[in-house]
């Protein structure tokens, strides 16, 4: 099974943080904030395991989709605490 897949699984089933609205999103320094950025680690290093293991590409699809929406969420957080440009 494709490690990638899996800790999209948990983040998907179980996100680890609470997702704020503006303008009470969390700080850069708030434990949600390093939830989310602990999560985005391990999404990358599960990659770097699929590559290597020659499993590249193997995300389920709606668990994708999920990311997505956790990426422009957060995008749209740190453009608003201006930690983006």
């Amino acid at each position: 099974m494709c490690a990638v897949s899996m800790v999209f699984d948990y983040g998907y089933k179980n996100p680890p943080w609470n997702w704020p609205t503006y303008p009470n999103q969390p700080l850069p320094d708030s434990d949600a904030w390093k939830s989310i950025k602990k999560y985005l680690e391990m999404i990358e290093k599960a990659k770097e395991f699929d590559e290597a293991s020659k499993q590249p590409n193997c995300e389920d699809p709606k668990k994708a989709e999920f990311m997505e929406e956790v990426l422009k969420r957060l995008d749209a957080i740190e453009k608003r605490l201006k930690l983006k440009p």
